[in-house]
C-alpha cells in the first residue's frame, strides 16, 4: 500500500512536470532522455515512450540520509521520475562551498561532501532508471533567513563584497518581489561579473558530475518570478556546455504564479 504522503507527493510532482515549460527541445542519442517523436507530450528513454511519475519526502533529496530507502520506495510506487532541487537550506544538509575556520565561505573552494552527495544521487538514480529534474537555482535559498547564511551572500564569503557584487546582505520579501539581484547577475541585466563568474563555476560542477548520465532533465529555477532573461542564459549556457561534449540537455523552467505573456 501506499501511503497517503506519497500519494499527495506523486500528485504534486505530476502537476509540477506540467509546469514546466519547455526552453529547448534539441535532438539527442536514442539512449538520453527526451520529448517522443512520435508523441511529444509523453517522454523518450532508451529507445522508448514513457510517463513520468514521481514523488519523495524531500525537494533536495540528494542531501537526505534516507534517499536510497526513498528511491526504493519509489519504485516499488511504480514511479520513475524524482525533481532535485540544488538546495542546502535545511537541517544536515551541507553547502557546496568550503567553509573557513573564520565562519567566512571561499567560493573558490569546494565542499567535497556536497558534491558527494550529488554524485551519489545520479548513480543511485541511474542505476534504478529513474530520471532525474535537476534544478539548478534553488530560489527560496536566496531570500530571507536562507539567504542570510548563503554563501553567495556577500557578507558571507571571501570572494567579494556588496559594492563589487551589487548584492544586498539583507533581503527580507519573500520571492515573489525578486529583490535579489543575485537573479540579475546575467548580460542581458545588470551583468555583474564577480557574480556571474562564481554562478557558472557553480554550474560548471554541478554539469561536470550530470552531463555524465543520460537520464537527467535541467529546470532553471524553483518557483521563480525573475525575468526570463534569466533563464534563458541559463538554459542556453547549459546546452552549449552539452554541446562541447558531444551531448544534448533538455533545459526547462519552473515559473511562480505570474503572467507569462
Amino acid at each position: 500500500m501506499i501511503n497517503n504522503r506519497i500519494k499527495h507527493d506523486v500528485l504534486k510532482m505530476i502537476f509540477l512536470l506540467f509546469l514546466a515549460t519547455p526552453l529547448a527541445f534539441a535532438g539527442a542519442n536514442d539512449d538520453d532522455i527526451r520529448p517522443s517523436k512520435s508523441h511529444p507530450q509523453y517522454w523518450q528513454y532508451k529507445g522508448r515512450e514513457i510517463l513520468l511519475l514521481g514523488g519523495s519526502n524531500d525537494d533536495n533529496i540528494f542531501q537526505s540520509a534516507d534517499l536510497e530507502e526513498q528511491l526504493d520506495l519509489l519504485q516499488a510506487a511504480g514511479g520513475n521520475y524524482i525533481r532535485n532541487t540544488m538546495s542546502a537550506r535545511d537541517s544536515g544538509n551541507v553547502w557546496p562551498f568550503q567553509l573557513r575556520e573564520d565562519g567566512k565561505f571561499n567560493l573558490n573552494k569546494w565542499n567535497d561532501e556536497y558534491w558527494r552527495r550529488f554524485a551519489n544521487f545520479l548513480r543511485q538514480t541511474a542505476e534504478r532508471d529513474i530520471i532525474v529534474q535537476i534544478e539548478l537555482w534553488a530560489t527560496f535559498d536566496y531570500y530571507r533567513d536562507n539567504w542570510a547564511r548563503n554563501p553567495f551572500n556577500p557578507k558571507n564569503n571571501v570572494n567579494y563584497n556588496t559594492q563589487r557584487s551589487k548584492l544586498p546582505e539583507v533581503v527580507d520579501t519573500h520571492p515573489i518581489f525578486t529583490d535579489n539581484n543575485f537573479f540579475r547577475s546575467v548580460p542581458s541585466k545588470l551583468n555583474i561579473t564577480p557574480v556571474l563568474w562564481q554562478q557558472q563555476r557553480f554550474i560548471d560542477k554541478i554539469l561536470s558530475y550530470s552531463l555524465q548520465y543520460d537520464h537527467v532533465l535541467y529546470c532553471m529555477d524553483n518557483e521563480t518570478s525573475v525575468s526570463s532573461e534569466w533563464g534563458k542564459f541559463w538554459a542556453r549556457y547549459v546546452q552549449k556546455k552539452a554541446k562541447l561534449l558531444g551531448r544534448t540537455a533538455q533545459t526547462t523552467e519552473m515559473w511562480d504564479a505570474w503572467e507569462l505573456s
